[in-house]
């Protein structure tokens, strides 16, 4: 071989190594193309996950809030029942004391042959009364 053949090889090779090293760059740049658009993608969807959490997130704090205030309304309604059935207890003790005054006092000013009035749960007086001082 001499030096035309020799260089014009050596041309080709070096030709056709570019063109490979070409190939193979425009390979990686289309990989690294589709890798990209595979990451926006992924991006997007996670964005959109992103803004369904915080709208659910947004959702539950106004279920949490409702929460609170209705048991701040069952606390008040408690309270309330609680007042009323005090206020219930006290009415039946005072029922009590007024009946057990008023038959002291029937007892007291009847005599022995006249019958003793009594107190019904209703707090009315029951049995006759017999007028002593007339």
């Amino acid at each position: 071989m001499d030096f035309s053949t020799t260089s014009a090889t050596s041309s080709n090779y070096s030709a056709s190594a570019a063109q490979f090293q070409r190939r193979q760059a425009e390979q990686a740049a289309r990989q690294a193309e589709l890798r990209a658009d595979t990451l926006q993608r992924e991006a997007a969807s996670a964005r959109k996950d992103a803004d369904a959490s915080e709208q659910r997130a947004d959702s539950l704090q106004q279920q949490a809030g409702a929460a609170n205030d209705e048991a701040r309304v069952v606390r008040q309604g408690l309270q309330t029942g609680t007042r009323f059935q005090q206020l219930g207890d006290q009415l039946e003790q005072t029922t009590t004391r007024l009946a057990n005054a008023v038959t002291e006092a029937a007892a007291g000013s009847a005599t022995a042959a006249a019958p003793r009035p009594t107190i019904n749960s209703s707090g009315q007086v029951t049995g006759q009364l017999i007028n002593v001082t007339a």
